[in-house]
């Protein structure tokens, strides 16, 4: 995936720098953009939005940049996971059209927009890959405008509502800070078969029950629950598992405002009111776990399977209470968490399973593209040969002398068909009447004791019932079979969900975790940050495999080289390159000399029984706000001609 990074300069009286590209870009050409570009080496985000912009429009003012948007282009159609998965919204599907279509963006294209005030409009000196420049109000820029940009661009105005349908549908990335709060994508329930392990069950939740707009109606306002309680040890749900005023006080972090469907499993946008809840969403790998209730614990069903687990087919919930933010989930089905969307984690550098997941569904997608085109085209051949066709018909018309006469006849043989119908009607009719004299005449017999008449009726009704109860028995019949493949299928799931469930773990891998965790929290620590939590059933050696990838980039040894690789599969040769990885990475948070361009941060450092504080990093990103304004230049739209 490429990634790419630019600037969005903003002045204070609402227009922004404008550039045009130029015939020989990759994508887009001729289309107005931001200053910005590729990204190169281990460059971060902000770091390579600053060198495009300065290599494409010369100097630029000093500022803060704040970060603004990140989107992804196409976005995975990655099944339950909601994210971009086609969702299927309640109310209006997605933000009104622009008013002017912008071209298709280049697939596999990850673009993080920052945005920097600028007191007054500056010239640009561009280079040769765009051939004009204008500062024009954001409300209305030249057009055709590069996708990216406008989805920047609508970000500005956007309320609410309009942040968060473009979460849902993956036009933005999950988390947006908006105003007061912070909104995420998260899953409110999943469906189909999971398994509960505090309890040792499996449940089925049935599709029917949740995938609705009746259910979804019921998501709105859904409180948002925290994983801990005040002063209490952690947990996922409330006691007594739902909500009470106490607990409504101390959990609640926020509520749905948006739910909808993706893949087999229900979605919604939390509006986070939070602030260390929402920083440690964004940070952190969790999920969510739902909290519903049965008025009446008969709509439920529990089978005992074959193994002797226990199976629990749940019914319509009388009562969705809230939803709550944990570790792991049941409805991650011992996978890795995946209830809360967080995409602004860190730089977006993709991990090599990602990439390569990234390349198949392109793959994909190109696949099924090519594949719609073929139908497209066979269809559009099959109306031209229909339409071919009827047109050689209209002329041999014209060349044949008796076409009217053969229409003649035609009319004619329709006249005959229609009174062969009354013909046929009027038959009707008499057997009807046979019918109504026969079965008077029946009556008469019956009333009359005719012996003949009684058997006869006797032999009728034996035969009805006989034909009732074999249709009551095939209906039975059916009606098992069916039962015993929704059965089979259930019991497919189960065992492909057991298949999923991490193994029980001994004391000895349990303790061999909880040590990696702390080695790896000393070294996050310097950070500021807390070591990821262990996922169930992750052992240590898996465990410092995923800590060292979020650390690798500190290590100028091994941020270039793919530490996932087969060549690192032995566990002894791995913890070698995991203790480096390590120790570079606390050498890096005492001494950081690559900071984000505009970041500022202090270390703290013993010496003789005091704390010594260190600044590293660019003191503009204070100074900035206190510089002075630059000189005004007139505004205007500057055409490069062709050599």
């Amino acid at each position: 995936m490429t990634k790419a990074a630019g600037i969005l300069f903003v002045t204070a009286d609402g227009k922004a720098l404008f550039l045009k590209r130029g015939p020989s870009a990759p994508d887009c050409a001729g289309c107005w953009d931001f200053p910005g570009g590729g990204r190169e080496g281990d460059e971060t985000a902000e770091q390579t939005a600053l060198r495009e912009a300065i290599e494409e429009v010369g100097k630029i003012p000093a500022g803060t940049r704040v970060f603004h948007t990140r989107t992804r282009s196409p976005r995975p159609e990655t099944v339950g996971v909601g994210v971009g998965a086609a969702p299927l919204l309640p109310v209006q599907a997605a933000a009104p059209p622009s008013p002017v279509p912008s071209p298709a963006m280049s697939p596999d294209v990850d673009f993080t927009t920052f945005v920097q005030r600028v007191p007054e409009e500056f010239v640009p000196d561009i280079n040769d890959e765009h051939e004009g420049w204008a500062w024009a109000p954001i409300s209305s820029p030249p057009e055709p405008l590069h996708p990216g940009c406008r989805i920047a661009l609508e970000r500005l105005s956007m309320d609410e509502l309009g942040v968060a349908r473009a979460i849902a549908d993956g036009r933005l990335i999950s988390p947006q800070r908006y105003e007061n709060m912070t909104m995420f994508a998260i899953r409110i329930t999943g469906t189909d078969v999971a398994y509960r392990n505090a309890i040792d069950e499996f449940v089925y939740r049935n599709p029917d029950n949740y995938l609705t707009d009746e259910f979804l109606a019921r998501c709105n306002g859904l409180p948002v629950v925290w994983l801990r309680r005040s002063g209490d040890e952690e947990g996922f749900h409330p006691k007594g598992s739902l909500l009470n005023s106490e607990e409504f006080g101390e959990r609640v972090v926020g509520s749905i405002m948006l739910p909808y469907i993706a893949g087999n499993e229900v979605w919604g946008v939390a509006k986070i009111f939070d602030d260390a809840a929402a920083a440690e969403m964004e940070a952190k790998q969790l999920s969510t776990s739902p909290a519903v209730f049965f008025r009446n614990l008969s709509d439920n069903a529990k089978l005992k399977l074959e193994d002797g687990s226990t199976l629990l087919i749940e019914g319509k919930p009388s009562l969705l209470d809230h939803v709550c933010i944990c570790e792991q989930g049941v409805w991650d089905k011992g996978r890795d968490p995946t209830g809360v969307r967080s995409e602004a984690r860190g730089d977006s550098a993709m991990t090599p399973e990602e990439k390569a997941k990234a390349d198949a569904e392109a793959k994909m997608k190109a696949d099924a593209e090519a594949e719609e085109a073929k139908k497209k085209a066979d269809a559009e051949k099959e109306e031209k040969e229909k339409a071919d066709a009827a047109k050689k018909a209209d002329e041999e018309k014209d060349k044949n002398p008796f076409a009217d006469a053969m229409k003649s006849m035609a009319d004619s043989v329709a006249k005959i068909g229609d009174a062969v119908v009354k013909i046929g009607a009027r038959v009707d009719s008499m057997e009807d009447d046979a019918k109504k004299k026969a079965d008077a005449e029946a009556e008469e017999k019956r009333k009359a004791g005719d012996p003949e008449q009684l058997k006869a009726d006797k032999s009728r009704k034996d035969a009805e019932e006989k034909a009732a109860k074999e249709k009551a028995d095939a209906e039975e019949a059916e009606k098992k079979k069916a039962d015993a493949a929704a059965l089979k299928t259930v019991s497919d799931r189960i065992d492909e969900v057991k298949g999923m469930l991490p193994k029980q773990m001994t004391d000895k891998d349990f303790h061999a975790v909880a040590d990696s965790q702390a080695r790896a929290d000393s070294v996050f620590s310097l950070f500021g940050e807390r070591a990821p939590i262990p996922l169930q059933g992750e052992t240590a050696s898996l465990y410092d495999r995923r800590v060292a990838r979020q650390l690798v980039k500190h290590s100028p040894t091994w941020s270039k080289i793919d530490i996932t690789s087969a060549a690192f599969a032995d566990d002894a040769a791995f913890a070698i390159v995991r203790d480096q990885v390590f120790a570079d990475a606390q050498k890096a948070a005492m001494s950081p000399s690559a900071l984000p361009n505009g970041g500022l941060r202090m270390i703290s450092k013993p010496s003789g029984g005091h704390i010594i504080n260190e600044f590293h990093g660019d003191p503009d990103s204070w100074m900035g706000p206190m510089a002075g304004a630059t000189r005004r230049f007139v505004t205007r739209i500057n055409e490069r001609q062709p050599n």
